[in-house]
C-alpha cells in the first residue's frame, strides 16, 4: 500500500443528515444498504439510488460516494448507497453465476425498498464508472425518471480489456497469475471477475440499447478522459426529453489510494444543483424516519453465517459482527481495525473474506471503522481519512467496551493490516489495564512508530526487501540467467543492490554485537516487545513474502524477537507469493487458511 502524507480536503459547506445502515433481503442473499436521510421531517419527492463502481474503484471511491449521499440528503433527497452481492459487506461472492443480472436485480431491490419506506414518487439513478454502466443497463429494461452517468464504461468489452491488461501487468511480477494452468477468472487489481461475468460484460454497449428514462439524463465526463460526447449524441437520437453533459475535474483524486483521496466537492455540488433544478425543493411530502425499519441482523444459511450491524451512538463507531449460526464461541471476539483509510471491508475485500472464514470456523469477529474512516464519520472533516489518528487507542478501547457491554464478549484478540497492525500494537502498549486483551495480531506492519503526516520510516529498507525477494527468485529462474549471460541485465543497479545489501548486513551484525556488549541501548521496538512479553501478551505476525515487514522487525529488534519466539510470545507466519494487500486470490486464500489455523491451534 502506497503510504503518502495525510492530506485533508474539508467540505466547503456544513452538511446535516441522518444515516441508517441496514440489511435488505435481495434475491438469494442479503445486501447492505446505507440510507442517508434529511434531518427534517420532509423530503423531496424524488429519491436517489447510487450505484457504486467495481473492484479497486469501489474501495477508493467509498469516501466520495458517502459525501455525495450526505450532500443530497442535506438537500431533502432520500438517498441510498449499497454493496452489490459479492462485494463490500454484502453476502455471496463473485464466483457465483449470473453476476451482471444479479447486480441489476440488486438495483431493483434497493429502488423498491426506498420507494416503500419513503413514499418517494420518482427515482434518480446515479452510477459511477461500472456502476454507471450497470445503471444504464438496468434502464434498458426498467423505468426510472432520471439518470446520472458519471464516467461510464460505455462499452463493456473495453472495460474487460482494461481488466485483462491490469492482470497481465501483475503477471510480470506474480508467477501465480502468469502460470495459472486454467483461466477460470480474471484476477485483476485484487478482485475476481469470472469468465461468465466477463462474457456478460462484453455484451453491454450503451450506444446500442434503449433507455426507459422518462425525464432526463446527465452525463458527467471527467476532464482527463472525455468519452461521453458520443453517448450524448446517441441519447439525443433516441429522443430522451432532456440530455445534458458536464465536464468536471477531480475524478483522479477521488480514485487515488484511499488514504490520499481528495473528494471532488465541486463535482458533487454540480450534480446536486442539477438534481435540484430537475426536482425543486418545494415538491415535498411528509417523511417519517421511523419508516426505515432498521434490519440489524442478516443470516446466510448457505455460508452458515450471521452478521449484525453494530453502531455505538455515543462514539459514532460502526462495525459488522460476524458469527457462525451453528458453532459459536460466545466469549472470545476478534476485532479487526482499519487497514490504511480503507473502510472496514479491507483492501481487496480481505477483511470480509477473512472474517467470514473465521466465523465458519467458530470464531466470532467484528470488522469496524475507527472515527472518521469508512462509515464512522462524525462530521469533523478536518480529522477525516487519517490511517494513524491520534485517537486510535481511544476508538479501539471504546469499541471493545461497547462490544463487551452489548454482546457479552469476555476476551479479545486485536488484529489489523498495515496501519491496523500499528494501531493494534499501540493500543496494547497504551492500555495496560485492558485485561480482556489476550493477543495482538499484526498483518504486514510497515511502521511500528508513526507521526501524523510523516513519511513511513525505513522506506529504503522496504525497497531493499523487495529487491532482495526479487533477486532471490531470479536465482531459480533459467530465463533470468539467460538475460545475465546475454547482457540484458542492469548490472549497475545489481551492483548498487549488492553494495546496499552488504552494508545492511554489516550494520545489523555490528548492532547485534554492540547490544550483546551493552554498548548501545535496546531499540524502542525491542523494549516494547519485551514489555508485552512481561505482561504475558502474545504478539503474532502474518507477513507476506513480498513485504518488508519481517526485515523491518528484525532490523529493529532481532535479539528480542528471537527471545520471544523461543518463549512462544511471538509467532511469525510467512505467507508465500503475497504482496502487501494480498492482491491475488491465491494469496488471500493462503492468509485466510493460515489465520484460521492459528486461531484453531490457540483456542481449540
Amino acid at each position: 500500500m502506497n503510504q503518502e502524507p495525510f492530506a485533508e480536503e474539508p467540505s466547503p459547506k456544513k452538511i446535516t443528515c441522518l444515516r441508517k445502515a441496514m440489511w435488505l433481503e435481495a434475491e438469494t442473499n442479503p445486501i447492505l444498504v446505507n440510507y442517508h436521510l434529511p434531518q427534517e421531517q420532509s423530503l423531496n419527492e424524488t429519491g436517489v439510488v447510487i450505484c457504486p463502481p467495481f473492484g479497486y474503484e469501489y474501495t477508493h471511491s467509498h469516501r466520495s460516494i458517502r459525501h455525495l449521499a450526505d450532500i443530497l440528503a442535506d438537500q431533502g433527497f432520500a438517498c441510498a448507497r449499497f454493496d452489490y452481492h459479492g462485494t463490500g459487506d454484502s453476502f455471496s461472492d463473485l464466483h457465483s453465476p449470473e453476476r451482471i443480472e444479479t447486480f441489476k436485480q440488486n438495483i431493483h431491490s434497493v429502488i423498491n425498498h426506498l420507494k416503500q419506506q419513503s413514499n418517494v414518487k420518482k427515482i434518480v439513478l446515479i452510477g459511477i464508472r461500472l456502476g454507471a454502466t450497470l445503471a444504464a443497463a438496468y434502464c434498458a429494461e426498467n423505468n426510472v425518471e432520471q439518470l446520472v452517468l458519471w464516467a461510464p464504461c460505455i462499452k463493456g468489452r473495453a472495460y474487460v480489456r482494461e481488466l485483462e491488461a491490469l492482470e497481465k501487468l501483475a503477471s510480470h511480477s506474480d508467477p501465480q497469475i502468469k502460470n495459472k494452468p486454467t483461466k477460470e477468472f480474471l484476477d485483476s487489481g485484487g478482485f475476481i471477475i469470472s469468465n461468465e461475468t466477463s462474457a456478460a460484460l462484453t455484451q453491454i454497449n450503451l450506444l446500442k440499447q434503449h433507455y426507459h428514462v422518462s425525464e432526463s439524463i446527465l452525463v458527467v465526463d471527467r476532464e482527463e478522459a472525455q468519452n461521453g460526447q458520443k453517448l450524448v449524441e446517441t441519447l439525443n437520437e433516441i429522443k430522451i426529453p432532456l440530455v445534458e453533459r458536464m465536464v468536471t475535474a477531480g475524478y483522479n483524486g477521488m480514485m487515488a489510494e484511499p488514504q490520499n483521496t481528495k473528494v471532488p466537492f465541486e463535482t458533487l455540488y454540480k450534480i446536486k444543483d442539477w438534481l435540484l433544478a430537475q426536482n425543486p425543493k418545494q415538491q415535498s411530502t411528509s417523511l417519517s424516519i421511523e419508516n426505515f425499519n432498521n434490519a440489524n441482523i442478516a443470516q446466510c444459511t448457505k455460508e452458515d453465517i450471521s452478521e449484525t450491524i453494530c453502531f455505538d451512538p455515543e462514539s459514532h463507531l460502526m462495525g459488522i459482527l460476524c458469527q457462525s449460526l451453528s458453532a459459536r464461541r460466545k466469549e472470545h471476539l476478534i476485532i479487526f481495525t482499519n487497514s490504511g483509510a480503507v473502510h472496514r471491508v479491507g483492501p481487496n475485500r480481505i477483511y470480509t473474506e477473512l472474517t467470514r472464514a473465521l466465523a465458519q470456523a467458530g470464531f466470532p469477529n467484528v470488522r469496524f471503522d475507527m472515527s472518521n474512516l469508512g462509515d464512522s464519520f462524525n462530521g469533523v472533516s478536518q480529522e477525516e481519512n487519517d490511517p494513524y489518528p491520534a485517537g486510535s487507542t481511544q476508538d479501539i478501547t471504546l469499541f471493545i467496551d461497547f462490544m463487551q457491554r452489548q454482546h457479552g464478549f469476555k476476551t479479545i484478540s486485536l488484529a489489523g493490516l498495515c496501519s491496523g497492525a500499528h494501531n493494534s500494537f499501540h493500543t496494547a502498549l497504551e492500555s495496560p489495564d485492558l485485561k480482556s486483551l489476550k493477543e495482538i495480531i499484526m498483518i504486514n506492519p510497515l511502521a511500528f512508530y508513526r507521526r501524523k503526516g510523516a513519511e513511513i520510516f525505513n522506506a529504503s529498507n522496504q525497497e531493499l526487501a523487495r529487491d532482495a525477494e526479487q533477486y532471490r527468485k531470479s536465482l531459480l529462474s533459467p530465463t533470468k540467467w539467460k538475460k545475465v549471460f546475454s547482457g540484458q541485465t542492469d548490472f549497475k543497479y545489481l551492483a548498487k543492490f549488492a553494495l546496499n545489501k552488504s552494508l545492511h548486513i554489516l550494520r545489523k551484525l555490528l548492532r547485534k554485537i554492540a547490544e550483546k556488549l551493552n554498548l548501545v541501548n535496546q531499540s524502542q521496538l525491542a523494549e516494547d516487545l519485551q514489555l508485552l512479553q512481561e505482561r504475558d501478551l502474545p504478539v503474532n505476525f502474518f507477513i507476506a513474502s513480498k513485504d518488508p515487514g519481517r526485515q523491518l522487525l528484525f532490523n529493529e529488534a532481532a535479539q528480542q524477537v528471537r527471545i520471544s519466539q523461543k518463549s512462544g510470545h511471538i509467532k511469525i507466519y510467512d505467507i508465500e507469493n503475497a504482496d502487501h494487500t494480498f492482491s491475488t486470490y491465491a494469496s488471500r486464500q493462503k492468509l485466510i487458511a493460515s489465520f484460521v489455523r492459528h486461531m484453531t491451534e490457540r483456542y481449540s
